[in-house]
């Protein structure tokens, strides 16, 4: 379903943190440039410890992005806070729905 609304979507720069060095700070990243359907809702989701977060916005799309790294829309960079998997009824993973 998602695959009929991507490629309208406006582009995003999407900064994957690739290497971290001894105290945890980005050492390598790379940009890419790809689809978000984003959504200015306020949601509740679980980050990677399980705890839950309050995020302004969401996006989904089909990249792996992942917590630590940022997106970019329309000239404003927002760190990604949560990442989650949307699963059809087989297991098998749609989209991902990434909280910022």
């Amino acid at each position: 379903m998602l695959s009929m609304y991507l490629p309208s979507a406006p582009n995003s720069v999407w900064k994957s943190v690739t290497a971290r060095n001894s105290t945890n700070e980005a050492t390598a990243t790379t940009n890419t440039v790809i689809k978000v359907r984003w959504k200015g809702t306020s949601k509740l989701g679980t980050d990677a410890e399980g705890m839950t977060i309050q995020a302004s916005a969401e996006g989904l799309c089909f990249e792996p992005v992942k917590l630590g790294d940022t997106l970019t829309y329309q000239d404003r960079t927002w760190p990604v806070i949560g990442s989650e998997i949307a699963e059809d009824l087989d297991g098998v993973a749609m989209y991902r729905r990434v909280l910022i």
